[in-house]
């Protein structure tokens, strides 16, 4: 099947994607399947003092379409639904997201719905080490880090625009090694 990216009204992700899962329904046949996928990020936000987790969409106002319809029928779904604006690049022009952009949405949607925060080692000179989660080995397209907000800034192309998102990290300690701890302890003793 392959993935395409549908521009939709900003706020409206979840509702647009399960009302084009409903209207497609008619159109599904032995041969011609539609699944959608709007995809959150989980991070750590600060308000009034407290941190507490949230979730928010990972590419506000666009959702994936996973489908082997031919685009007719696609366009004629999305016609249905006020909120749906267009495909990427356009709706005259509709076309799936190059090989490897695929690769990487399937690589966050393994995740499910909710792409969680991934642990990561923070080392000098402002480089970072990936040890769990969606962004491992993948420390080549992290931007920026903000360790206040726990949070990194990630740059993808998708249908030649570019896309920068945050998602949420969870900074842990370098693990020492295990000749070292039984040294500082039996040091102690």
């Amino acid at each position: 099947m392959k993935v395409y990216i549908l521009q939709v009204h900003t706020g409206y992700e979840h509702h647009t994607a399960q009302r084009l899962q409903q209207l497609s329904r008619s159109i599904i046949t032995d041969t011609c399947r539609v699944v959608l996928h709007s995809l959150d990020r989980e991070l750590r936000i600060r308000a009034r003092g407290q941190r507490r987790l949230v979730r928010k969409p990972l590419y506000p106002g666009y959702i994936f379409l996973e489908s082997d319809c031919p685009t007719d029928n696609l366009l004629q779904l999305i016609q249905q639904v006020p909120s749906a604006v267009r495909f990427l690049q356009a709706n005259s022009d509709i076309t799936p997201v190059r090989p490897q952009e695929e690769t990487m949405l399937r690589r966050l949607m393994q995740f499910g719905q909710v792409i969680p925060r991934s642990r990561v080692v923070l080392q000098p000179k402002q480089r970072i080490q990936v040890i769990q989660g969606p962004l491992q080995g993948l420390e080549g397209i992290i931007e920026r880090v903000d360790r206040r907000r726990e949070r990194v800034r990630v740059r993808l192309v998708m249908s030649n625009k570019p896309f920068s998102f945050d998602i949420g990290i969870e900074v842990v300690q370098p693990h020492t090694t295990d000749s070292a701890v039984a040294a500082g302890s039996g040091e102690q003793a």
